[in-house]
């Protein structure tokens, strides 16, 4: 008698034991971006910093994540990679004092991504805290204009362009269509 009802007991701890094996092991590998990149950031500036997400921005499997720190209102972007258990890792993360100004309240950063063929692929990053920034043109080797409308502030941009390209050239327009400098 007691031996029958011991198998089911049994039975019912193993599946309790690996229900919780599975639970924790899920939770442990998720990953809190904006934690991620907090603790980045708190690491490189030797303090607590808190950040807002203001755009993301997935392409292969990169995730390029557009951000203001929440203490000075200034913006910066991260990249994370993702791995086969979906699990993201940090693998770069350009600070306000890294990028390049262009314009009022406008920044750019230019960086290379390996696409799933492991062919190297450029972009330019457009950073903006300019309520006043509407449009970006961008022409390429002297080519035809390419027309990007932003519709909020703060925003982030992600531009492609050919790997052979020797000039790239950028115009900044505000909501009136009026060159932004």
């Amino acid at each position: 008698m007691i031996k029958r009802n011991l198998l089911p007991i049994i039975l019912s701890i193993f599946v309790i034991a690996v229900i919780s094996v599975i639970v924790i092991y899920s939770f442990n590998s998720r990953t809190d971006i904006p934690e991620l990149i907090e603790k980045s950031l708190s690491k490189q500036y030797e303090e607590n910093i808190q950040i807002e997400i203001f755009e993301t921005y997935e392409i292969f499997n990169y995730k390029i994540i557009g951000f203001t720190i929440v203490e000075n209102g200034k913006c910066a972007f991260a990249v994370l990679e993702q791995d086969k258990e979906s699990r993201y890792k940090l693998i770069r993360l350009d600070k306000y004092e890294k990028l390049i100004k262009r314009g009022l309240d406008i920044y750019v950063q230019y960086m290379d991504l390996y696409n799933e063929k492991l062919e190297l692929k450029n972009y330019m990053i457009v950073l903006s805290m300019n309520a006043e920034l509407s449009k970006i043109e961008m022409s390429v080797n002297d080519g035809k204009p390419t027309y990007h409308n932003i519709t909020t502030s703060p925003s982030m941009t992600v531009v492609e362009f050919p790997t052979k390209a020797s000039e790239v050239r950028y115009i900044f327009y505000d909501r009136l269509g009026d060159e932004i400098r």
